[in-house]
């Protein structure tokens, strides 16, 4: 494993554009699915209880990545190395990242299976959650902690 605080960080970006691009593409590919299969919008009420359970999944399951997340960073030392805090974080968002992914692709599987046209609602907006969630700098410096020589070295990896 590499301990250059750079190419943590570039290997952090990519982990995360590549998930992205893994849920826009499933749940794009899943209403192509569903569309070509001929699934419509269900009567009366087969498949609403899923348009109340999923978000609240979805939720819940978000709420448990986030606090996951910010328990594994609150865990590392201070006197631990700058290349170490990456990695901490690396994997803490990995962590929170999954959580929304599994979220997107819950959704859009329920949309498969039900038709109804709000999960699929949900899945995008979960997937922009996810967009919105991409690792910044200064979301870096602020989650580690970081000093300021640690941030200046951050700033100037690229």
């Amino acid at each position: 494993m590499t301990t250059n605080p750079s190419t943590i960080y570039d290997s952090t970006r990519k982990m995360h554009l590549v998930l992205s691009l893994i849920t826009a593409l499933t749940i794009v590919g899943i209403y192509a699915l569903a569309g070509k299969n001929g699934k419509t919008l269900l009567s009366d009420s087969d498949g609403l209880i899923y348009e109340f359970i999923i978000p609240v999944i979805a939720i819940i399951a978000i709420v448990i990545g986030n606090y996951l997340s910010k328990r594994k960073i609150k865990s590392l030392d201070d006197n631990s190395s700058f290349a170490d805090k990456l990695l901490v974080h690396k994997s803490a968002s990995l962590l929170k990242w999954t959580t929304v992914f599994g979220s997107a692709i819950l959704s859009s599987v329920a949309f498969y299976s039900t038709g109804r046209n709000n999960l699929v609602l949900y899945a995008l907006m979960i997937g922009v959650l996810l967009i919105y969630q991409r690792p910044v700098k200064q979301s870096v410096v602020d989650d580690l902690k970081l000093s300021e020589e640690e941030a200046q070295h951050l700033a100037k990896s690229f």
